[in-house]
């Protein structure tokens, strides 16, 4: 896997995600491969710079401008495809505790999940 002789590969692993960093670091070429998750031989001149930049950028607008320059070249040259989203499966114990739920929308827009931090917090079905 760490050679990159392959051609394409099926994997089994979240989205993206919405972190620039994280970004960076399933897909830059310039990091050693420590991970299954890293994306493995593609190399975008762009995307490096931008990826460098936006690291130490503390400006947060030219940040944005560093990450939708990011964006872009992974949109010219599509490294990565989430082909599909798996079904969540929740296993627990209701004699330990039954209240989890599923938040409405989404824990912060994210995809409705039992576990949230009010449940974690309170120990009640209660709340958003």
């Amino acid at each position: 896997m760490t050679e990159s002789r392959f051609e394409m590969a099926l994997v089994g692993y979240g989205a993206l995600g919405s972190d620039p960093d994280w970004l960076r670091q399933r897909l830059s070429s310039k990091l050693p491969s420590k991970s299954f998750l890293r994306i493995q031989g593609w190399n975008n001149p762009s995307f490096e710079d931008a990826a460098a930049k936006q690291l130490v950028t503390v400006d947060p607008a030219e940040r944005l401008k560093l990450v939708h320059q990011m964006q872009r070249a992974v949109a010219e040259d599509v490294p990565v495809m989430a082909l599909y989203l798996s079904t969540r499966t929740a296993i627990f114990d209701k004699a330990v505790f039954s209240d989890w739920y599923y938040t409405p929308q989404g824990v912060f827009g994210l995809y409705p999940h039992f576990l949230n931090k009010h449940a974690l917090a309170t120990g009640k079905k209660a709340g958003v």
